[in-house]
């Protein structure tokens, strides 16, 4: 008996900790993600090429940091 409440708490526990990282996702990426990764390129490309840097919430728990920079006629831009 004591082993099930066990198992539900601890289950129940994970699913509460899912969610809040999922709710809190975006901020902890942009703070040490988005910010300094557009601080860096700023600094070492220009401050145009840093505007094209974003975060995108891909799904659950999951955020993509996507750069879409592009030239001035709208051509994509890439750097190797």
């Amino acid at each position: 008996m004591s082993l099930n409440l066990t198992k539900q708490r601890l289950t129940s526990s994970k699913a509460r900790i899912d969610k809040f990282i999922d709710q809190n996702i975006m901020i902890w990426a942009t703070e040490l993600i988005l910010l300094p990764g557009q601080t860096n390129i700023a600094a070492s490309i220009s401050p145009k090429a840093s505007s094209g840097l974003k975060l995108e919430k891909t799904g659950f728990m999951k955020v993509d940091l996507v750069w879409d920079f592009k030239g001035p006629e709208g051509q994509p831009i890439d750097f190797y």
